[in-house]
Order: C-alpha cells, then structure tokens, then sequence
C-alpha cells in the first residue's frame, strides 16, 4: 500500500505583505487551518496559511482580544446598578 504524504503549510504571524514571522508548519490542510485557530486563540493577531508549492496563501484569521468591563452606577434611588461594557 503506498501511502501519500500530505502537504505542508507554513503558518505565519503578521500581515502578509510586511512583517510576517514565521510561526510553524503543519502537515494537511485541514490541520494548518486547525492549528492555526488554536495558536490564534492563545495568543491574538493577525495569522495566515502558506502553501510553499503554489506561493499562495490559503487562510487568513485575526484575533482579537475582547474585555469584558463592568461598571457600577448609582441609580436615583440610591441603589447601584452593574452594566456591562464590551470593548477590544
């Protein structure tokens, strides 16, 4: 049984026209997209997928962090109320 090597791509930190780090590779697609997810999740940026046979890039995700804010107002009564506060 011959068995079939599948791809590599290469994932990279950073925009794609300047600046790009490389981060690691993956073997198959599917794999590169996953990783490449994870990596995003546990440190937020921009990321992208490079294919070293075609010179192209075949994903793209950015990250970004989202803070959960809540502050504490006074309502006329006395009483204080909490809101929630989304922002990046």
């Amino acid at each position: 049984m011959i068995q079939v090597k599948e791809p590599t791509f290469d994932i990279f930190s950073g925009a794609s026209g300047k600046d790009a780090l490389w981060v690691e590779a993956a073997q198959g697609l599917a794999r590169a997209r996953e990783r490449m997810e994870e990596i995003a999740a546990g440190k937020p940026g921009q990321y992208f997928l490079f294919s070293t046979a075609s010179h192209s890039i075949l994903g793209r995700i950015e990250h970004s962090i989202r803070l959960r804010l809540h502050r504490t107002l006074p309502r006329p009564n006395g009483a204080f109320r909490r809101i929630d506060i989304e922002g990046r």
